[in-house]
């Protein structure tokens, strides 16, 4: 029998020891309430929801073991897609989960995070737990938390940035700020600048990366050992903000070290289509702004580098 995984790396629970670890605390909640409660079935499917009701919401905030306890056995019955299907757009189910981003304890933070990001799966799910201020709290464990509750807010972030009024409310949340903190501290750095790409489609987000340093921090991250999707990723940022404000090809211009970082990923044979392109197209803005400010004065090298981009991005695959 298939074992479901623990979000902090402990030993997996079966779905039997998952459903008596359900029915005693239902029992405990039930008994201190004095009302009765039906046994959860064989498949568990009930548990969630009734841990899930108001009623135990409260009851589980007076006391941080039993809500870890609550919110550890929602997500692992989330993990199997039976029980997605269950709780989808489950109120309750929701609420709960939301409420536990807002915990005393990290470590039930970051599981009601990775809850939400396997409900996320589903698209109704989307716009409901967007809905249900899901966003702001999320933010902050990524503000807050240790590496895996990033990871795992994260992943339930990047979900929600699917739907454009989820990504508003994100900016609305200071989130562009958050993830540059944390990238600053190189955290979960392939998840974020992921994250970032999602929100760069909004201008008033491009206009806030370039405003509070962005670019200088991209640059650094793209001169790393990183994966060449967290690559890709930089460089669409990047290519976004130079196209809103060509002033900042100014300012990659003047950085050596970063147009040979983005010559060497515009010719890498290990590079995405996509990053290939992106880093062309960056250069060759560059370009275009110093031969409005006079080419003249320009250094034989920089010709010389210049052309070669040129030359280079003829060879390239049409944009697909």
């Amino acid at each position: 029998m298939a074992e479901t995984e623990d979000p902090d790396g402990g030993p997996a629970k079966s779905p039997q020891e998952l459903k008596s670890k359900v029915s005693r605390l239902l029992e405990m909640i039930a008994k201190e309430d004095e009302c009765k409660l039906e046994t959860v079935d064989e498949g568990i499917s009930g548990g969630p929801l009734k841990i899930a009701k108001p009623t135990f919401r409260n009851k589980a905030v007076d006391n941080p073991g039993l809500e870890e306890d609550l919110t550890a056995i929602v997500l692992n019955l989330s993990i199997v897609d039976g029980n997605k299907e269950l709780m989808e757009g489950n109120p309750f189910v929701i609420s709960f989960l939301v409420g536990s981003l807002n915990s005393r304890t990290h470590r039930t933070r970051s599981i009601a995070a990775a809850a939400l990001s396997k409900l996320l799966v589903l698209d109704s799910n989307r716009r409901l737990i967007g809905e249900a201020g899901a966003i702001g709290p999320l933010i902050n464990v990524v503000r807050v938390g240790s590496i895996l509750a990033i990871f795992n807010a994260a992943s339930a972030l990047f979900q929600l940035f699917h739907l454009t009024e989820n990504v508003t409310n994100a900016i609305r949340a200071r989130a562009t700020s958050v993830i540059l903190q944390r990238l600053e501290k190189r955290t979960c750095m392939d998840e974020l600048v992921g994250l970032l790409v999602k929100l760069s489609g909004d201008q008033d987000t491009v206009e806030e990366l370039r405003d509070i340093g962005d670019v200088p921090i991209l640059l650094k991250v793209l001169g790393e050992s990183i994966p060449e999707r967290c690559k890709e990723n930089c460089v669409v940022i990047l290519e976004e903000i130079c196209s809103y404000y060509p002033n900042t090809a100014k300012q990659i211009r003047n950085n050596w070290d970063a147009c040979g970082l983005l010559f060497t990923l515009s010719t890498s044979s290990t590079a995405t289509a996509r990053a290939q392109r992106k880093a062309t197209s960056i250069l060759l803005l560059i370009r275009e702004y110093h031969s409005l400010r006079g080419s003249f004065k320009t250094n034989f090298c920089w010709i010389c580098f210049m052309d070669s981009v040129q030359v280079f991005s003829s060879r390239l695959p049409s944009k697909v």
